[in-house]
């Protein structure tokens, strides 16, 4: 999804990854993206300095004081980890902002999570709310209590079996 929007809609996109150094993570997987200057790694410690300018960014655009042509990316990798840095109460704020002028600021926010209960997110149970859409794959039925509130859709959570299977539910 992140490649997807930096090569056909030109968006910046900012990947925080905790497990950025390990062959498998996602910033090693869109590396070659970050020689094209539209992809920056950013490490989970410098994530505050980020949420600042990305904050800023979001208010001159809903200010009109500049142009939302260029999309802007916000990915987390592993979420539920980040809920321990001090940080994590700002960075949900920033989402909720987010989520909510995502179609007055061209801004998004792609987040991931082996694990969505509230017990992950230190209590925080509005978490699904920053969420327009969830793409989810097979899960616990824990999780998919927290994350979804109809009984249809929670049951077609638990008929996905197979690698690669996954819903995506959107608010729409």
């Amino acid at each position: 999804l992140a490649a997807s929007s930096v090569l056909a809609a030109n968006a910046r996109a900012y990947i925080i990854d905790p497990h950025q150094h390990q062959p498998e993570s996602l910033a090693s997987l869109l590396q070659p993206l970050v020689q094209s200057s539209h992809v920056s790694i950013i490490n989970p410690f410098h994530t505050p300095k980020l949420l600042k300018e990305l904050h800023a960014t979001l208010k001159r655009r809903m200010k009109g004081e500049e142009p939302v042509n260029s999309g802007i990316l916000l990915v987390i990798d592993e979420l539920a980890g980040l809920a321990s840095m001090d940080y994590f109460n700002l960075l949900l704020a920033f989402l909720e902002q987010c989520a909510e002028k995502t179609d007055k600021t061209n801004m998004a926010f792609i987040g991931s999570s082996e694990k969505w209960t509230a017990r992950h997110f230190h209590g925080r149970e509005d978490i699904r709310n920053y969420m327009r859409s969830m793409l989810i794959h097979k899960t616990k039925s824990s999780q998919t209590e927290l994350l979804l509130e109809d009984a249809q859709d929670k049951l077609l959570v638990k008929q996905l079996h197979h690698p690669g299977e996954a819903l995506l539910m959107t608010d729409y």
